[in-house]
């Protein structure tokens, strides 16, 4: 048994889950065969591939009014078999799966295999957010489909508490006080800065629609092949993109989103589930920057500069009454996620579907991956339908796809 403090991320997910009357940070997705497994090899797989991380054997505890994960030994898991129908009848169950099989303590996870109207068989995850971030999703569903290829397959998992175990010693130890010196300079830059939104700040959640795009392969090899040639990041290409045709439809000259970085270091954490990434605010400065290449360099130096000082607890003092009275509320408003690898996956009979809740607490969510289709690039609005038309999602996805193009077009930023 070992009880660690959990990390200022995980600090964030948990209050939120606690202030909204669901779990609304949570992962779930589903891994979709194109050929037939039994029900007996795919629990072998599952259960083959999660006995080994601790995460599946964790709770989270409230003692003393704060919060701990507790690792436990791995209890093998009942993975049940479910017959639906209909995707409508799938879906709804899987509504009261979210609702009754996951909550913010003990039932952190709940995984089942399925079969839709005699279908192959699949396998359906849903993750408290506390144990599970993006990146966890792709390596466990690729350890599964090795196992499935390769019974004797080796599966071994880089402990998730020794994560929280280092940061134990980080709070205690004179960076800590460096990195608080960045993030108060931080917070008073992101207290300058205007909300998207005004009238979000009084909202919980709202009720969320859902559109996807997918590019070509010919975009997406055209635009990697930029990016590789001249050391530029595509995901802050994108991010400054967009926020250009943000600050054009809203007028807003300062404002942020919230864009996670990786925080896996070394090869013993890339080969690690857990809550590693953070989402820190990402300011854009419209009255500083006049053209796509300086706000590209502001935002790429703020990446470098966050993943200096990433181990600090922003999220929690940025939520904090002692903040919020000096410097006001910080209201997330605008997530902007990115998953692209970029590469043939090593295997690749599976298909892996995001399934998102039927709320959410941000105006706008954009995931970018290629896990669906490692050719081309899917771009996925998550938004409030009070706040966005489907048109002008429709609309600002072909502005980005447009301003990309022509930056290839010219063979650089103007």
């Amino acid at each position: 048994m070992n009880i660690l403090p959990i990390c200022d991320e995980q600090q964030y997910i948990f209050d939120v889950n606690e202030a909204i009357d669901s779990i609304p940070m949570k992962i779930s997705y589903s891994m979709e065969f194109s050929r037939s497994f039994s029900p007996e090899e795919l629990s072998f797989a599952i259960d083959k591939c999660i006995q080994g991380a601790d995460v599946f054997g964790a709770r989270c505890l409230v003692m003393d009014g704060r919060q701990y994960m507790e690792f436990l030994p791995y209890q093998k898991q009942d993975i049940l078999t479910f017959h639906f129908s209909t995707e409508e009848e799938y879906h709804l169950f899987c509504k009261k799966v979210w609702a009754t099989k996951i909550n913010n303590r003990e039932k952190l996870y709940y995984i089942f295999i399925y079969s839709i109207a005699g279908s192959y068989y699949g396998i359906h995850f849903s993750f408290n957010h506390l144990i599970f971030d993006g990146i966890s999703v792709l390596l466990l569903t690729d350890k599964i489909q090795k196992v499935l290829l390769l019974k004797d397959e080796e599966v071994k998992w880089h402990p998730f508490s020794k994560y929280l175990d280092n940061l134990k010693e980080y709070n205690e130890s004179e960076k800590y006080f460096v990195d608080k010196e960045f993030w108060e300079n931080k917070f008073l830059e992101i207290f300058n800065s205007d909300y998207l939104f005004d009238d979000v700040i009084d909202t919980d959640e709202s009720v969320i629609k859902e559109l996807t795009f997918q590019t070509s392969k010919e975009f997406k090899d055209n635009l990697f092949e930029y990016c590789s040639k001249n050391n530029i990041s595509v995901h802050i290409l994108i991010a400054s993109i967009l926020a250009q045709i943000i600050n054009t439809r809203t007028r807003c000259k300062r404002f942020y989103f919230e864009i996670p970085i990786g925080n896996r270091l070394g090869i013993n954490e890339k080969n690690s589930l857990g809550v590693y990434e953070i989402g820190p605010p990402f300011i854009f400065d419209f009255t500083k920057y006049n053209n796509i290449f300086e706000l590209y360099q502001s935002v790429q130096k703020q990446s470098i500069d966050y993943y200096k000082h990433r181990n600090f607890d922003w999220n929690t003092k940025i939520l904090s009454k002692e903040y919020e009275e000096k410097y006001g509320r910080y209201i997330p408003q605008f997530s902007f996620s990115y998953f692209c690898t970029n590469k043939k996956p090593s295997v690749s009979f599976a298909t892996l579907k995001h399934h998102n809740c039927e709320t959410d607490f941000l105006p706008m969510t954009l995931h970018i991956a290629d896990y669906f289709d490692w050719k081309t690039i899917g771009f996925s609005y998550i938004y409030w339908e009070n706040y966005f038309t489907d048109e002008e999602v429709i609309e600002i996805h072909k502005e980005i796809e447009t301003t990309i193009a022509n930056i290839l077009k010219i063979k650089g930023f103007s």
